[in-house]
């Protein structure tokens, strides 16, 4: 398994809540011994996409799970699409089957505007183009300030033993052109 998380972008920010998640897993000894972890990844789509594909190319993990900071949030997010233009990839994974349950964890349809979209549709592509096997997910995580950061951690932690779980099954990605209202009507 391979998992990301970014740096910080913005000058109020002292770490970025993604990088936090990993960290407190990773603590807690929660992790596979086996997963490689690409922490705060720069904040520019090119060079995050890059190091997170030679990471994939190189690893071959069954699973990424990138992450990234949503401020405005109060509950983790696991992004169901990212779209470009008029182009859209859609994840493989059984969303909604990983959050069932799950107190403070919803499924976005529309990974955002910013790095995380970018980056999160570049991934996704080039898995496809290069015909791997690997998965990728998006989760977007609420800032680590917040009253309900052990709930959002005891989530974050069952949504990876979820995934340890599962058995990687080849399959492929969606790639639609649709509209932008589509995109971020879900």
């Amino acid at each position: 398994m391979l998992l990301s998380s970014f740096d910080i972008w913005k000058p109020h920010h002292r770490s970025n809540s993604s990088d936090d998640l990993l960290l407190e897993l990773q603590g807690r000894g929660r992790l596979p011994e086996s997963a490689r972890l690409l922490r705060r990844l720069p904040v520019n789509t090119q060079q995050a996409s890059a190091q997170l594909l030679a990471a994939i190319h190189e690893y071959r993990p069954p699973w990424v799970l990138l992450g990234g900071m949503a401020e405005g949030r109060s509950r983790l997010t696991l992004e169901r699409r990212a779209v470009h233009e008029t182009g859209v990839h859609c994840t493989p994974m059984p969303v909604w089957e990983l959050v069932a349950g799950l107190e403070h964890t919803d499924v976005s349809y529309h990974a955002g505007r910013f790095v995380c979209n970018a980056t999160y549709y570049q991934v996704l592509s080039g898995i496809a183009a290069a015909g791997l096997p690997t998965q990728a997910l998006f989760l977007h995580v609420p800032c680590s300030q917040s009253p309900a950061w052990p709930k959002i951690v005891a989530d974050a932690d069952q949504l990876l033993q979820r995934l340890m779980q599962r058995v990687p099954t080849p399959c492929s990605m969606t790639s639609e052109r649709v509209n932008d209202f589509a995109a971020v009507s879900g």
